[in-house]
């Protein structure tokens, strides 16, 4: 998910680093 959001946004995916971060 993290790369399709990457696509979408960069700033998405900090977010989405941290929500796979925290499980």
């Amino acid at each position: 998910h993290c790369q399709q959001c990457a696509q979408a946004c960069q700033e998405c995916l900090d977010a989405c680093r941290a929500y796979q971060s925290q499980g």
